[in-house]
């Protein structure tokens, strides 16, 4: 790993993703939409157990 940065469109399991202009959000194939909100969760959980 130690990619710091993920190519657009391309998700960190290498598969590709539709991005769904309606709602805005990246789908990926096999996996439910995230949406926004949660992404940001996750973001905000992420980072203060890494503090």
């Amino acid at each position: 790993m130690g990619h710091l940065q993920e190519p657009a469109g391309v998700s960190p399991w290498g598969e590709e993703r539709d991005y769904d202009a309606e709602t805005g959000h990246l789908e990926t194939p096999g996996r439910p939409p995230v949406s926004e909100r949660a992404a940001e969760l996750l973001l905000q959980t992420l980072t203060a157990f890494g503090q």
